[in-house]
């Protein structure tokens, strides 16, 4: 009786475990980018590959109606609807040289799409308002762009023009804010001096401005770290890091990152560096092979300063232009010609 009790016991063990481990792997799965991702948009791929959300259901794409003649539309990812956004297409027309500059991103709540075109001598700028359907053409242009951050009220960016650095302060730069809009006006800084690799991200009211930061350490990690800068009127504001979080292996550095409109949501995705083997299986002979590398997707909450791992190996080899809409409740990414779309919610852990 002792010893079937023994074994009986061990049985249960074993059972939990292997249910355990099942039930895990369920749950992997059914968070998976590659299971909750759906296609929404299929993409021109003569058109340029600028997108954006401009509400928290809808995204602006292109796609080309005439040779260097492109069109702007807007797709609702609730059902697929497409809208031509008419209003723009005076703005788009040729457009067919690739060799000349072309950028479209929306602003941070969505409300407005800022248009950049031509060369670095004949540069065209507009500020599109969706609501009220006026653009608006810019015309205090900087020689070139650096770093662009819209506005507090998004009627126009900061451009973050880079200074030569003293020899004896190597460990900072500093950064010399322009202002592009419609009206002049002046932030309270002339010039900000902040530790090398760092990002002005979004302002978060006239005077803070979001920062992010990354280093990289010896192991080939990468630190990823936010700052909230509060702009004095002298070229030293204090402020203190917030670490993000540190990868768990050695990874490229070209990691892509976005974030709601207030900045309290970020998405990270980052791969390694190619030193872990990974066996995957293919459609053709000999039906296996050995992938090097392994991609990550992160998100970080601002408040309570916690990161948590969406997909910690994600299948589908790579997602671009990964992006989070205005509330942070989904995101958008390129793969195979297509813009996909996945819930937040729906890859979340517990």
């Amino acid at each position: 009786m002792i010893y079937l009790m023994i074994v009986s016991g061990m049985i249960l063990i074993l059972g939990a475990a292997v249910f355990g481990l099942v039930e895990l792997q369920k749950d992997r799965a059914n968070r998976s980018l590659s299971k909750v991702a759906k296609p929404v948009i299929k993409m021109d791929l003569l058109a340029p590959m600028d997108h954006g959300w401009i509400s928290d259901h809808e995204i602006f794409f292109l796609r080309e109606k005439n040779q260097g003649d492109f069109m702007c539309l807007k797709a609702d990812i609730r059902d697929g609807k497409e809208t031509l956004l008419e209003a723009l297409s005076p703005y788009l027309r040729d457009k067919e040289d690739r060799s000349i500059p072309f950028e479209m991103q929306a602003s941070p709540s969505g409300k407005r799409i800022g248009m950049l075109f031509g060369s670095k001598s004949d540069r065209e700028i507009y500020i599109h308002d969706l609501k009220t359907n006026e653009t608006l053409s810019i015309e205090n242009k900087p020689v070139t762009f650096f770093m662009e951050t819209w506005l507090p009220d998004e009627s126009g960016w900061v451009v973050w023009i880079p200074e030569k650095t003293p020899s004896s302060e190597a460990s900072s730069y500093y950064l010399s804010p322009t202002i592009i809009g419609p009206e002049l006006s002046e932030l309270p800084i002339s010039e900000v001096r902040l530790p090398p690799p760092a990002g002005p991200d979004l302002f978060l009211d006239q005077k803070n401005l979001l920062m992010s930061f990354y280093k990289e350490n010896k192991d080939f990690t990468f630190d990823l770290s936010l700052a909230i800068v509060e702009l004095p009127g002298d070229k030293n504001p204090v402020f203190n890091q917030t670490q993000v979080f540190t990868s768990d292996f050695p990874m490229s550095g070209n990691f892509q990152f976005s974030h709601d409109e207030k900045g309290n949501r970020w998405i990270i995705g980052h791969r390694t560096r190619g030193t872990i083997w990974k066996i995957e299986r293919k459609n053709t002979f000999p039906y296996v092979g050995i992938n090097t590398r392994r991609y990550q997707l992160q998100l970080y909450k601002r408040g309570p300063n916690r990161t948590t791992t969406l997909d910690p190996d994600v299948e589908i080899q790579y997602p671009s232009h990964i992006k989070l809409n205005p509330s942070g409740t989904h995101f958008s990414f390129v793969y195979q010609g297509q813009i996909w779309v996945a819930a937040i919610d729906d890859m979340l852990p517990f």
